[in-house]
């Protein structure tokens, strides 16, 4: 018996073989470009970290600029325009001539600059050696490396000039402390208010706590991080935490890092994929430039940030945490505002006392979650009966405002309650604190801080905040500055 007329084979099973076929193929991309793209992108990932560290330092800066001007005014007045002119001059150029300047970040701008016209030149004479393309993209990362470098300068300028007011070494405490009555009242409010203002008529994007616009960012699709927008979310979360409202300042750092990765990401035209990692390089690099931890901030960006442990995104994360790490510390001088404590474990037993504690702080969280949660429904008008009802009815800056009000009145018991709370936590690392003191300062600093971010101020936490507007009003009205219910 003859065989019939064979069938011709389907297009996609004859799709489905050429591309099986193709899976079996080597790589043909040549190793040696795959070297350049794996350097190209770990200077990228470098880059980020130099920034982040700069954002740290300028930060905090800023926030002791505005502590300065608003708790110590009148000092500030007589030491630039009173009779006490000449002496602040001569403490600002002393202290100038001390500074620590680091001549080596001026050298390596420098090197970078040089390495670009030395990638022109080489792609002149050998573009099969390096593409015109592949020298753009060298040009976009060192000239963005050399003006991160470049911004340790103005930066020098603004810590010597708050060094010259030495009842800054106290911290925001011991300003507070020693200001009249009324200033500790007004000054969290005035500082929500300004933040406010630039929120409802600047930068309307710029509400919000920071981290959360980074990790959406990452994992969902249309989400971006502009430049403009974390410089004005900066601007607004210093007035609020150097005004004494009760947040942190890693937030801010960390959609900075975010917002400078997500910009070089699109002018580099780099896929998803590997953008997601510079964001995470960001956001890792905010937390170790802040708290001078490189080890924390490369697994807070692994594990919370990116949600992925794999080894390809481990090297360019942790080195963009430790150069943020290095940069920080040249501007800090090498060493944090968190007061190093020795520890040594005596008994076993302890164990058991440091368990009850996590239990402990584990609820504390708990509390201070719901307590955001509680304060956003009474300002948003859902709860707290016709005091919600009028608080829900105010603008969002006079919302924020009178947030800042609630704090500055909580600061009349204790002055604790203002700003990141560094200060206290030095304090009781110290054994400096009763029982008491604590107690009381633990109750109302979570007071405060469900205020100054329940009332919609700008400022730093690790929390996603709820959600009561639509999102169809949030998107429609740009003036709204929370987040919306999905």
């Amino acid at each position: 018996m003859e065989p019939g007329p064979q069938e011709p084979p389907q297009p996609a099973a004859r799709g489905f073989g050429r591309l099986l076929h193709r899976a079996r193929e080597p790589i043909r991309l040549p190793l040696p470009t795959i070297a350049w793209e794996r350097a190209l992108f770990l200077g990228v990932a470098a880059v980020i970290g130099v920034y982040a560290g700069m954002a740290a330092g300028l930060f905090a800066q800023s926030i002791r600029f505005v502590q300065i001007v608003l708790f110590r005014g009148r000092e500030v007045a007589f030491a630039l325009f009173g009779s006490g002119r000449s002496a602040w001059i001569a403490s600002f150029r002393d202290r100038f001539s001390h500074a620590r300047w680091h001549v080596e970040f001026a050298a390596l701008a420098l090197l970078a600059l040089a390495l670009v016209f030395a990638a022109e030149a080489l792609a002149a004479r050998k573009p099969d050696w390096l593409p015109r393309f592949e020298v753009h993209r060298v040009r976009a990362v060192a000239l963005a490396g050399a003006l991160g470098l470049w911004l340790y300068y103005p930066l020098v300028l603004l810590t010597v000039f708050n060094a010259t007011f030495h009842e800054t070494s106290g911290g925001l405490y011991a300003m507070a402390v020693q200001a009249p009555i009324w200033v500790r009242v007004l000054a969290p409010a005035f500082g929500a208010l300004a933040a406010g203002l630039i929120v409802r008529y600047v930068s309307p994007e710029s509400g919000g706590h920071g981290v959360v616009e980074v990790m959406e960012a990452i994992h969902l699709r249309g989400r971006q991080l502009r430049g403009r927008i974390a410089v004005w979310k900066s601007l607004a979360a210093g007035l609020v935490i150097g005004s004494g409202g009760s947040a942190g300042r890693e937030g801010p750092v960390v959609h900075l890092g975010g917002a400078v990765a997500a910009s070089l990401g699109r002018f580099l035209a780099l896929p998803r994929r590997e953008t997601a990692v510079l964001l995470a390089c960001g956001a890792g690099a905010g937390i170790a430039a802040s708290f001078q931890a490189p080890l924390a901030g490369a697994m807070f960006a692994l594990e919370i940030v990116l949600g992925d442990f794999g080894v390809s995104r481990f090297a360019p994360i942790v080195l963009s945490c430790v150069t943020a790490t290095a940069t920080s510390r040249a501007l800090l001088g090498g060493g944090t505002e968190l007061r190093p404590v020795s520890w040594t474990l005596q008994h076993s037993g302890e164990i058991a006392v440091y368990l009850a504690l996590g239990i402990a702080a584990g609820g504390a969280g708990m509390l201070y979650i719901r307590s955001i949660y509680a304060a956003e429904e009474l300002f948003s008008g859902h709860a707290g009966g016709r005091i919600g009802q009028v608080l829900g009815r105010l603008r969002p800056e006079f919302r924020a405002a009178a947030g800042g009000l609630i704090v500055g009145l909580l600061a009349l018991l204790t002055p604790r309650v203002l700003g990141t709370g560094i200060e206290s936590m030095n304090a009781a690392l110290a054994g400096e604190l009763a029982f008491g003191a604590l107690a009381l300062t633990f109750a109302l600093k979570l007071a405060a801080t469900a205020a100054t971010l329940g009332s919609g101020s700008p400022g730093g936490s690790f929390s996603r905040r709820r959600s009561w507007a639509p999102c169809s009003a949030a998107r429609s009205d740009r003036r709204f500055t929370g987040p919306c219910r999905r």
